[in-house]
């Protein structure tokens, strides 16, 4: 009787798991075979896809030939180092300062409240306060006496980049903000007033007790960080359209072109393939350097 029970329980817990599988199975596993399958092929998308011809590894020889792309992605990973190199410690003050607060509801909303627009509303606010002549940025600069400092922020190279990654810190800081949070509250007090009783100060507190048990809320922002980042889209086609130039072309962005601006969708097909691929590989290489030499930084 037992066992029949236990295998009813087993039943009934599949029957209520089957429908999230088929579901995955449906619009990512499917979807993403697809994907895989095509880039060994010929076709525009304009064609019906019995149409495709075979073209074999054609397609991958020619994305490791294509410069432009290339480029792409190492633009994004090194715009993605900066914004981590920046945004986590922006996260991690915050959310320091927030739970001293006796009040810090308010703050909390604050920060948060970017973090639930559009990338395209994003990237239209911010292309206006980065215009040259009534940009609140430029006209900022010019009121404290820094007007040497004024630049056409989205016109020129040398800065382009650089200003679409401080719009998506802006927009995206308030989510890993919340996670520092949640991490410092599960800090439990107690440690903290062991600490105290030790002599030890407020930055040695924070040397040897808060960071040691941050260390998988850290992994954890860090390779969300690393994702979102790499995927970089929304703000790009609104704020500068890979423009001037190739200065802010990221992956997505040729993917998008190749796709239908060059009318070959199974080109763009490969090149996702192969971006897929390399962000499975950034994060697994991430994930297993936190995890053997994250829990040594603080010995």
């Amino acid at each position: 009787m037992k066992a029949a029970s236990r295998w009813k329980d087993y039943l009934t817990s599949y029957l209520f798991v089957i429908p999230g599988l088929i579901l995955f199975a449906m619009f990512y596993v499917y979807p993403f075979y697809q994907s895989y399958r095509l880039s060994f092929f010929k076709w525009s998308g304009y064609t019906p896809m019995a149409k495709a011809s075979f073209a074999g590894l054609d397609n991958y020889r020619r994305a490791l030939e294509d410069t432009v792309f290339w480029d792409s992605v190492l633009r994004v990973l090194k715009t993605s180092t900066g914004i981590i190199l920046l945004e986590v410690p922006i996260a991690l003050l915050l959310a320091l300062l927030v739970s001293r607060l006796a009040r810090g509801g308010l703050y909390r909303t604050i920060f948060f409240i970017p973090t639930i627009l559009s990338p395209i509303i994003v990237g239209l606010i911010w292309k206006w306060m980065y215009e040259p002549k009534f940009g609140i940025i430029n006209q900022l600069l010019e009121t404290i006496g820094l007007s040497s400092w004024t630049h056409a922020w989205l016109a020129e190279s040398e800065t382009a980049m650089g200003a679409v990654a401080a719009t998506f810190i802006w927009e995206t800081f308030g989510t890993y903000f919340l996670l520092f949070l949640v991490g410092l509250t599960g800090i439990d007090r107690q440690l903290y007033e062991a600490a105290s009783m030790e002599g030890a100060s407020g930055m040695q507190s924070f040397r040897y007790v808060t960071l040691p048990l941050l260390i998988p809320t850290m992994i954890l922002v860090s390779i969300l960080l690393v994702l979102g980042s790499m995927q970089i889209f929304g703000q790009v086609v609104i704020m500068t359209n890979g423009g001037p130039g190739y200065a802010t072309e990221v992956p997505a962005m040729r993917i998008l072109k190749e796709a239908f601006d060059n009318v070959n969708m199974s080109y763009s097909t490969t090149l996702s393939v192969l971006f897929g691929f390399m962000l499975v590989v950034v994060s697994f290489i991430q994930l297993f350097i936190s995890r053997r030499y994250g829990a040594k930084l603080y010995d």
